[in-house]
């Protein structure tokens, strides 16, 4: 039986839960979460649900006002505790986004925190030193493909954010997630709600569901390292998706980086020889010094891609007209001058056409 007169009060403590219950503890260092007392319902958008009271004895209608202002505080309170950096974009009291910055912020708002660069770009021509500058004080990072807060990285931010979308989007909660803590997990691309996966921070491609802040990892280390136009696929960007081969290569695929053709069959055919070449001389050695183990083969070589087109960072590109440098000016045959020959200069005036009422006409006369 819940004691509504002791709800919210001071000691206490409220816990939101996965399945949208709010639950009351009377005492705070009870690891039990306590009763239920109200359920969070859809509100006017996804950052501001509003409570739904579950105090069914409690008759007094003012009373039972009472508390569900109680407890729509403490939720909006908590909201903006594990949300804050989204919270903030629309804070204008403290660094207000101004301009093309001010759409930005707005469209990461709505998104939860993440959206593609693609929905922002046109916006990115007219961001002036002044709005980057209020952009990474509101700790956003503008990547080559996604645009995101890496602050939201958190299980809590992470678990709150997915039950927000599906209760705006009338699913059933509590919402599947990748478990705290994992850096990818293997779903079905065609059956996937893919937006649900970027909103939570768990952007999806190829068949994976990816930590964003991994994935930025990589797409950093892929720009960073190109060069000449192509990158090359690395073992280290599969220990940090934590996949193979295979998921690494459609993960690649899916973010539109083109794979340089090769004669795949004639190169695996050089690299299966090789590799046999070596084991037989690794076996030799091991028999001729009678040693138990075989030194391990060499990790071989991934494919080879094409860097994606486009825009890749938030700097912008200097004009065409400037990125050629300037040519030195090569002085005329006629102005050229040796160095160490001394310079003569004229006395005599520059010719000129002489009035016949001028006292220099008569001079003239006199001198012919």
């Amino acid at each position: 039986m819940v004691n509504w007169n002791g709800v919210g009060a001071q000691g206490g403590r409220f816990t939101l839960h996965e399945d949208g219950q709010i639950t009351w503890q009377e005492n705070s260092t009870n690891p039990l979460p306590g009763d239920p007392v109200a359920s969070i319902q859809k509100g006017g958008d996804m950052l501001t649900p509003t409570v739904n009271v579950s105090a069914p004895e409690l008759n007094d209608a003012n009373e039972k006002a009472k508390l569900q202002g109680m407890i729509t505080a403490w939720l909006q309170s908590h909201l903006k505790e594990v949300l804050a950096p989204i919270y903030n974009l629309m804070n204008d009291t403290d660094t207000p986004l101004e301009g093309a910055a001010k759409g930005i912020g707005y469209q990461i708002y709505e998104n939860l925190g993440v959206i593609h660069r693609s929905e922002i770009e046109s916006l990115v021509p007219d961001l002036t030193p002044e709005h980057r500058a209020g952009i990474r004080k509101k700790k956003i990072k503008m990547g080559p493909i996604l645009v995101f807060i890496p602050e939201l990285v958190k299980p809590a931010a992470i678990n709150l954010r997915a039950l927000l979308w599906g209760l705006w989007n009338d699913r059933d909660l509590p919402m599947p997630r990748p478990a705290d803590g994992r850096v990818s997990v293997q779903i079905d691309p065609k059956s996937t709600d893919r937006n649900f996966y970027r909103s939570i921070g768990y952007p999806v491609f190829g068949n994976l569901c990816i930590r964003i802040d991994m994935l930025d990892r990589v797409v950093t280390d892929i720009y960073d390292s190109a060069s000449e136009g192509k990158f090359q696929a690395q073992h280290k960007h599969m220990e940090w998706l934590g996949c193979g081969e295979d998921d690494l290569y459609a993960v690649l695929d899916s973010m539109g980086f083109k794979r340089q053709k090769t004669n795949d069959a004639e190169k695996e055919s050089v690299n299966q020889v090789e590799a046999d070449e070596k084991t037989e001389i690794l076996i030799e050695e091991a028999e001729k010094t009678d040693a138990d183990v075989v030194k391990p083969q060499e990790k071989k070589e991934l494919a080879v891609y094409f860097v994606k087109k486009g825009k890749i960072s938030d700097r912008p590109k200097p004009k065409s007209h400037k990125t050629q440098a300037k040519k030195p000016h090569k002085p005329h045959k006629s102005q050229k001058q040796n160095k160490n020959e001394a310079k003569v200069f004229s006395s005599k005036p520059k010719s000129a056409e002489i009035d016949d009422d001028s006292p220099f006409a008569i001079l003239k006369q006199l001198k012919n």
